[in-house]
């Protein structure tokens, strides 16, 4: 057990040497070559190591990975009873490789037969990007960029009405996407705020962020999701009813998931699509602009859309204040992926100051929530999202989605697999 401890591959392997026996045995119970109790410790343990790590790296190239996970796990359970009295080995160096070879195989077609019925696909949507052939590429660095801004958010008129916002943005397209009219953008971003009842926030937020978008040169729009529903709030599931329906309307290469209170004070921090999961709050004025713990993963982050599935989204279960994000950043762990983080220099942020709300009250169960990330993993996420949505509202600054997502478990609605497609 103790070799096992220094596997580099990720915890969620650690099954495979818990159920050494058990692995060898699912897989080979019909193999025409026998098992030879004289067998060599160091083939084993050898052969632990290198299918672990085999497979890792078939499922970690692979978005469907979470529900090849689950499959290890449930074969494992299954069997392990049945095999307490066995005592098979490996013959040689031959067998060795044919053993591996099999297992390997075995497990990996099981899991892709496995994840068909289980993962989540991404919907088709209305619109796709359509730049004219003839324009150059966006510049690296934008041009326009002014690096430190005047953000004051307590100004005594209160922040611009919506219709005045719009007005200053006249490119503005309906439903608050604006992209370059003079070339191709980088990336297609869409930034997601989950929200209730936050209006002067949204308009602080929209007062500043437009134009700084605008002059990072991004193709994007800006997502609310309004919970209208009378339980606690549900920061978690918002984001990924924002993500779903916002596949919706247009081929998105990448989300920022943006809490509303939040306003970006140097526009050279680009809202550009991560190679890696990112945490962009890093620098807020609150918190005297220092990283509050190495593991947060909240206020303000950014995924491709590719990685957002790969993680099945986040958890639906976090009702109330606190948790959703640690358990964003165990999957992220779990997932062998790194979080990268913009240097707190210019990822500097105001937050707008607010009374924290009574619907909104810290989650007595979060701290056991956390303790089973993995195990929740590929089946509590975008597979399993259930909510109805209202109504879509619009506006020229942006859209709004209303949305009731049910009570504690106990969806209204859900999304169907007529209403998907699969990814190609």
């Amino acid at each position: 057990m103790k070799d096992s401890a220094n596997l580099t591959i990720g915890k969620i392997f650690y099954v495979l040497v818990f159920f050494q026996f058990p692995l060898l045995y699912i897989f080979h119970k019909g193999h025409t070559i026998p098992f030879y109790a004289s067998y060599d410790g160091n083939y084993y343990k050898t052969l632990v190591k290198e299918l672990s790590s085999d497979v890792w790296e078939f499922i970690n190239e692979d978005q469907n990975k979470l529900a090849s996970i689950q499959v290890i796990k449930q074969v494992v359970q299954t069997f392990v009873m049945q095999l307490q009295s066995k005592n098979e080995g490996i013959k040689d160096a031959e067998e060795y490789e044919l053993v591996k070879d099999t297992i390997s195989s075995y497990l990996i077609d099981t899991a892709l037969e496995d994840v068909t019925n289980n993962i989540f696909h991404l919907p088709k949507p209305e619109k796709t990007h359509d730049y004219p052939e003839n324009w150059q590429s966006c510049l690296e660095t934008p041009p326009k960029l002014r690096g430190q801004l005047e953000v004051d958010l307590n100004q005594t008129a209160g922040p611009k009405s919506f219709s005045e916002i719009a007005t200053d943005s006249p490119a503005l397209k309906s439903g608050g996407h604006w992209s370059p009219a003079y070339c191709k953008a980088k990336n297609r971003v869409a930034i997601v705020i989950p929200y209730r009842n936050r209006e002067i926030h949204l308009r602080y937020f929209l007062m500043y962020m437009h134009k700084t978008l605008q002059r990072q040169e991004l193709d994007y729009q800006i997502f609310v999701v309004n919970q209208v529903d009378d339980n606690s709030f549900n920061r978690a599931k918002l984001l990924n009813v924002g993500f779903v329906e916002a596949m919706k309307q247009y081929d998105w290469q990448c989300f920022v998931f943006h809490d509303v209170d939040l306003v970006l004070e140097n526009d050279k921090c680009l809202y550009r699509c991560p190679e890696m999961p990112r945490h962009i709050s890093v620098a807020i004025d609150k918190f005297k602009y220092k990283l509050l713990y190495a593991a947060i993963f909240g206020g303000i982050t950014s995924m491709t859309t590719d990685q957002y599935i790969q993680l099945n989204g986040y958890s639906n279960l976090f009702w109330g204040w606190g948790g959703e994000d640690d358990d964003m950043f165990n999957r992220i762990r779990f997932a062998n992926m790194k979080i990268l983080r913009p240097p707190p220099t210019t990822a500097r942020f105001k937050m707008i100051k607010h009374d924290h709300e009574s619907s909104n009250k810290p989650n007595p169960k979060r701290f056991s929530l956390l303790k089973n990330s993995l195990s929740r993993m590929s089946e509590d996420g975008l597979n399993s999202l259930e909510y109805t949505v209202k109504a879509i509202h619009k506006f020229p600054t942006h859209t709004m989605i209303d949305v009731d997502l049910g009570n504690d478990g106990r969806p209204k609605a859900k999304v169907t697999l007529q209403q998907l497609r699969p990814q190609t």
